[in-house]
This record gives structure tokens, sequence and C-alpha cells, in this order.
């Protein structure tokens, strides 16, 4: 059997190899104070599957330091031999209670794992979607053991038919340290006689979208809905005869302390028909559709009587899609993305004048509660343009990406991030602020060509225009977010000290025109008070920036600032006060630079 997908993790080289990326497994219940509790080793996968036959999945793991260096595995270009979580600190013993990691296995019902109890893992139903077709997840322990190799082996046979769906995302995590497992989601491409799996989707004939266009449309778990009190007619649109006035309210629930508000979400009206048939609703021409508002309250008229032609009134499917003014947030689909989507079934009953939907809750197991959060924290950066400078940033696309960095396509208006597994992240907010912050500079002053720049640090040297770019996005992370400090986890920078080690990370940050940080340092004290800073003689100057960034190019250049000496010029050609101090204040050289 070809076996494209294996990778022996031992050296750092066969991963790159493989191009694989860090994988993402389930964090221990215990604090993770013995090595990370990740075991080091590697994995095996076929990438050619043949109908009504069986094939295993391997991996073979160990928890025994490897090599000299007990920080092998934590220094980027070493063989990733250890697995320590803390830089500086390995232990010799687990915590007490500790059993092992966790393998897991996220299937369709086509692939199901031969004798599964038997071999230890168990297994849970996470969804049934509107084709009947359900999603399994299978856990398994990998079992500490201080010494020696260690090797579970998996045996999944594959339908007779086939794979239902022409690709089918599946998870196949084992459980292994970051650097050697797989890159996340793996892919399943049906054919005839089998399947093929990928790290990446892969490119089929024919539309997966259009034969099965509610996919997303869970009938298991049903959707949480609760209903409004008895009687109460909320809002007051004017409905016609053989109309319904339909309203209800619809809430993330990634926060479950309280109800969180999905605010401008695309809502849509569709008639369930026989054989669970949708058909979208249409009044007056156009889609009985509308948006949620900032409290989550949505409200629509449609015609209730026979809207798909099949002799009765309506059976109404409400349809939630993560798309808005701000920005559309897109899953990975064959031959192409689609919104975030959940839907939520209005029991068969005779419609009348009104219809309550009640409030309705994302669904845990759903990912759309991830791509609500995203598509929040862009409304709240939007929000802010909009109320600070009077600027309605364009609409942006936040496509989900098999990766766990983040980038931003200026030509597409599209940020790309791995929105299924980084967003619970708490710091993945910074991460869609940053990548905001190029949008907004792409679609008012344009982002000029940089060098040096892939990939580029806060606090390292890089170019002139890397850094003007970078340092802009980063000076809009903490604009918005309100505070100067940019938390990067263990590592962190604060903008009113990026010369010092007073921040709460380990480095600060160099010198130079060319260091990202100095130039969000200096956008940073232009915008605060500096009250308690020697240099820095300006407060308050956001909107002077903003203006700056504005103005129309000088002759003879292509963008109205491409460096922070250049946007020096330029802001001092507009009769703002000197920059000098500011700059001194961040290390930057007075009266040198590059001019674009």
């Amino acid at each position: 059997m070809d076996r494209v997908l294996g990778c022996v993790a031992a050296v750092l080289a066969a991963a790159a190899a493989c191009g694989l990326l860090p994988a993402h497994a389930s964090v221990p219940s215990l604090p993770c104070d013995y090595e990370c509790m990740w075991p080091a080793g590697s994995y095996d996968v076929p990438s050619e599957i043949a109908s009504g036959k069986a094939f295993e999945i391997a991996w073979e793991y160990s928890w025994e330091p490897r090599g000299d260096d007990a920080q092998a595995g934590l220094v980027p270009g070493r063989a990733p031999g250890e697995h320590g979580a803390v830089p500086g600190f390995v232990a010799d013993a687990p915590p007490p209670g500790y059993v092992g990691s966790t393998a897991r296995l996220r299937l369709p019902q086509e692939l199901e794992v031969v004798g599964w109890k038997e071999a230890g893992f168990e297994r849970e139903a996470l969804w049934v979607d509107h084709y009947d077709r359900t999603m399994y997840e299978y856990t398994k322990t990998n079992a500490y053991d201080a010494f020696g190799s260690q090797r579970q082996v998996v045996t999944v046979r594959l339908d007779d038919k086939g794979m239902f769906y022409p690709v089918t995302e599946i998870v196949v995590d084992p459980g292994l340290s970051e650097r050697d497992g797989p890159a996340g989601p793996l892919y399943v491409a049906r054919h005839n006689g089998g399947a093929t799996i990928a790290d990446k989707p892969s490119m089929v004939s024919g539309s997966s979208i259009e034969a099965y266009p509610h996919r997303q449309a869970l009938k298991y778990p049903p959707p949480r809905v609760e209903a409004l009190p008895a009687g109460s007619v909320v809002g007051g649109m004017s409905a016609g005869d053989g109309e319904t006035y339909a309203y209800g309210y619809f809430y993330s629930s990634y926060n479950v302390a309280r109800k969180v508000p999905a605010g401008d979400v695309r809502v849509c009206m569709y008639d369930r028909g026989q054989g669970n048939l949708m058909t979208p609703i249409t009044r007056n021409g156009a889609a009985a559709c509308t948006q949620t508002l900032s409290d989550g309250f949505y409200s629509l008229v449609f015609p209730r009587e026979d809207p798909d032609g099949d002799g009765t009134d309506a059976d109404i499917t409400v349809r939630f899609t993560v798309e808005g003014a701000g920005a559309t947030v897109m899953r990975r689909g064959q031959p192409e993305p689609e919104p975030y989507a959940m839907y939520v079934n209005v029991p068969d009953e005779s419609l009348s004048a009104t219809l309550s939907v009640g409030m309705a809750f994302a669904l845990n197991t759903n990912s759309l509660r991830d791509a609500l959060r995203a598509h929040q924290t862009i409304n709240h950066a939007r929000e802010y343009f909009l109320e600070t400078f009077s600027y309605s940033v364009p609409h942006v696309i936040v496509q989900d990406a098999s990766t766990s960095s983040a980038g931003y396509r200026q030509l597409e208006g599209t940020i790309y991030t791995m929105i299924e597994r980084s967003v619970r992240d708490p710091l993945y907010p910074t991460v869609l602020r940053h990548e905001y912050a190029h949008h907004v500079m792409a679609q008012t002053a344009g982002i000029p060509p940089t060098t040096s720049c892939n990939p580029h640090f806060f606090n390292v040297a890089s170019s002139e225009s890397c850094a003007w770019v970078e340092g802009w996005a980063e000076f809009v992370e903490g604009l918005v977010a309100g505070s100067p400090v940019l938390n990067r986890g263990r590592v962190g920078f604060d903008l009113e000290a990026p010369g010092t080690n007073e921040e709460f990370g380990l480095y600060a940050a160099e010198f130079g025109p060319d260091v990202e940080g100095r130039v969000a340092g200096v956008l940073w004290d232009i915008h605060d008070s500096g009250k308690d800073e020697a240099h820095d003689n300006i407060h308050g100057g956001a909107q002077l920036i903003w203006d700056v960034l504005l103005d129309e190019p000088e002759p003879g250049e292509q963008y109205p600032a491409a460096s922070i000496h250049d946007f020096r010029d330029d802001w001092e050609d507009a009769g703002y006060p000197s920059l000098d101090g500011v700059f001194r204040q961040n290390g930057l050289p007075v009266g040198e630079g590059v001019t674009m």
C-alpha cells in the first residue's frame, strides 16, 4: 500500500519533507509539568484505500528523552527529540495520576474502526447531518511508560459503497508532540474503487456544493432553541394577507457564562418539503432574508401559502450564515468555499400571522461557533474605525485555512487563518486584528511591496518597507484592543516599552527603522498620552495618523507612505508637530531613512 502520509518525526528535516505543520492534540486535564505530556514518535496513514477493504493507521511513541540536549525539541532547526512545554524545565516524573496522552480519530460512518471497543477506544456520535450521515469520534489513551517505544495500530474499513461525499474532512490525531503529528485535518476524496487520503483538499470532478447543498444542516444534536414568552411579539413589520411575520434571536454560545448575541448574521427562510428538500422562500421577487441586529434580534415577512408549489403551506427552516456587511467567514469546500451555516427547523404546525422562532444558539459541536467568534472580532474592529475615523471598512472574507499560520492576500481581499483549530485560543483575536489592519491599509493607502518580510518578527530587523507594513498592523492591534500590550503567549511586547525588558515577554526589540516593533512604538506614542515618557511630546494623534495614511501620494511616489521615515516626511509636510521626540523615544535615528 502506498504510504505518503507517514513521517518519522525524530528528524526535523523529515517532518519538513512531509510538509507537516504542528498538530493540536487534546490537552491533558492535569498540569503539563512533565515534558509537555506529549510523546515523540511517528505515524503512518495510507494515501490510497479500497472500497470494502481494511487498512491500518499506526503510530509509535516514546516518552524517553532522546539525544544529549534536553531542549533539542524546543530549539528551531534542531531534531525534535524532546517534548518540553516549559523552556528550561524537564521533570523526572509525570504528575500523580497521569495516564498518558489522548489519540483522537474523527471519521465518517463509511470509515469504521474495526473492533473499536475491543481495541480500547471510546466512540461518540458527534452529529448526524441533513443526509443522515453520521460523524464519529474515537478516542484512546497512549499509555504512559517511562521506558521503551510503544506502538498502536488501528484497523479501519472503508464501506463497500465507498465514500458518500466527494470530499470529506477527517482528523487523525495520534496524540504525539506538536512536531510529530499530522498537520491537522486530512481529506478523503472518493474515486472509482476507493478513495485518496491527502493533507490538502483534492480537486475532484463534480460539485459537492450543488449535489449536497444542505450538508451543514444537522439533525443531531438538535439546535438549542429556547421559546420566547407566550404571546410576546417583538418588532412590528407589516405583513399582508397570506404572509407571516417571523422573529427571533440568534446567539453565539462560545462563552457559556452568558448569552452572546451574534450581530450582522444573515438569516433566510426555507420551505422544507418532501424528502427534506429545502426551497428558498422569496417575497416580491427577492429572497426572504435579513440580518441580525447587534442584540441578535431579527425579523422578516414571508408568504406562508405553498411557497415551493407542493400543495401545502410552508414548513419553515431558518438558515443562519456568517455573512454580513463587514465580513463573511468561509469554510473550506469543494469546488468553492461556502459560508459557515446552521439550520433550525421550526416544528410543523399551521402558520398564522406571526411566528416566534425563539432564541437559537450555535451548536457546541458545530464549528459555526468558531466562525462567529472570528466574525464578531472583525465586526468590533470595523465598528472602531467607523466610530473613530468615520470610515466604513469595505467587506473582507475570512477563509478557513489548513495551516496554523495566518495571512492577508491583498488581491483577493481575504484573510486566511485556521478558524476551526485556532479560534479557541485566547490569543486568536489579536491575530485577526493584525490581519484586518492589513486589509484596512490595502483598502486605503495600499500595501507597498515589502522585502525581507517572510518570516518577520516584532523585535528583529527586516526592511523599512516590511517594518512599516507590519508595524502599522501591530499598532492597530493595540489601538482596537485599547492596550499597548501585544500578547504573544509566552512572548509578549509592550508598545510603550519596546526597547526594554520591562514587558512580560522574553525579548526587547532591536533598534532601527527596519524593526516593526519600533515603528509600532512610534505610532503608539503619537496616539497615547506619553505622560511618563521623556521624549513623547505628542498625544491624541490617532486621527492625525489616519489623515496622513489617507493623504494622496506626493509626485513621484506610489504610496502615501512606504516607510516610517516616509510617513514622518508626510506628517511634517502637513504641518503637524515634529516627530523627533517620539523617534528618539523609540530608538530611531532622526533625519535618516528611505523615502519611497
